[in-house]
C-alpha cells in the first residue's frame, strides 16, 4: 500500500513532470551546443531532484550535462 496521501501522490506527479521537462530542456540546450542555459537547466533540475522526498517511486537518474570544454572539442 502507497505511503502518501492522494494529494501528496498527484503532488509528486506534478513535480516529476517539472522535473522531466527541466531535464529536456537542458538535453535541447546541450544539443544545441548552449553550454551555459544547458548547465542552469541541468542545476535547476538537480536542485528540484534533491527536494523531492519520494517514498512512493523513484526518480530515474540521468546522466551528467557535459561541461563546455566538452561541448566545444565535441564541436571541433
Amino acid at each position: 500500500m502507497s505511503q502518501c496521501p492522494t494529494s501528496g501522490r498527484t503532488f509528486q506527479i506534478e513535480l516529476r513532470s517539472v522535473l522531466a521537462t527541466l531535464q529536456c530542456l537542458s538535453d535541447y540546450a546541450a544539443e544545441k551546443g548552449d553550454g551555459r542555459s544547458a548547465a542552469i537547466l541541468g542545476n535547476a533540475a538537480d536542485l528540484l531532484e534533491l527536494t523531492l522526498i519520494t517514498p512512493c517511486a523513484q526518480v530515474l537518474v540521468r546522466p551528467p550535462v557535459p561541461t563546455r570544454e566538452q561541448l566545444a572539442q565535441a564541436l571541433v
